[in-house]
């Protein structure tokens, strides 16, 4: 779980030995509880923005960890996936092989709502009850929602606010290309697998484009991120 840096913290008993939550409270004043939706396409730029509104207070719960968490050998989705998918998923120490599952799925769409079906409500289950634990803590900031599959999952309720990033695909491309080694034709393939995500997107209250520096992406996310604390007093 990503959280803000600041001067307080709490031990959270019911979290099963996350780390402490860092709350910077004494960065947003506010009385009461913000959550906010970030989403955005692969190699959007996401997690860098997460990344910018955490060193500037907000608690970031993050998807794609709480994602690793839910499907831990032992726990009931590990074992409904195995069933599903079979033995050949499993790393040696009885870990899911999250990169072989996600190559099979991919080219599936039929296995790929079938491990949806499984994963997700888990997740999503996972995501409010640590919401609740950061409200029930009287944190008085901003969290952060930080999910790829937000839009998908039709939990308006879950979130006050949607932000979307944005990238030019000319510019995802290369990022995935750089940063992940696919091929050009991978990436290609993984961008029009969210097409319908894209379509989703729609709905963001803010979006963030990021087609130039990191420094022109923070400034960005700083226009939105004032924005956000200026809307709650």
């Amino acid at each position: 779980m990503r959280v803000g840096r600041g001067t307080a913290s709490f031990d959270d008993a019911q979290d099963r030995g996350h780390a402490r939550l860092c709350i910077g409270m004494d960065r947003v004043k506010q009385n009461h509880m913000t959550v906010v939706g970030l989403t955005g396409t692969i190699a959007s730029g996401k997690s860098t923005v997460a990344r910018f509104f955490q060193e500037w207070g907000a608690v970031v719960l993050d998807a794609d960890e709480i994602g690793h968490e839910v499907v831990h050998p032992g726990k009931r989705a590990w074992r409904q996936i195995v069933e599903a998918f079979g033995d050949g998923v499993l790393l040696p120490h009885g870990e899911i092989d999250r990169d072989f599952l996600g190559q099979l799925v991919f080219h599936d769409p039929v296995a790929r709502e079938k491990l949806n079906g499984i994963v997700h409500p888990r997740l999503v289950s996972e995501l409010k009850k640590r919401i609740e634990v950061v409200r029930s803590r009287g944190f008085p900031g901003i969290v952060v929602v930080d999910a790829a599959l937000l839009p998908l999952w039709e939990v308006t309720s879950l979130v006050e606010r949607l932000i979307v990033v944005r990238a030019a695909e000319e510019h995802r491309i290369q990022r995935l290309i750089v940063k992940n080694g696919f091929s050009k034709a991978d990436a290609e393939a993984r961008l029009h697998a969210q097409e319908d995500l894209e379509k989703r997107l729609q709905q963001a209250d803010f979006v963030i484009v990021n087609d130039g520096t990191v420094a022109k992406l923070r400034k960005a996310a700083r226009k939105v991120w004032t924005q956000l604390t200026r809307s709650r007093r």
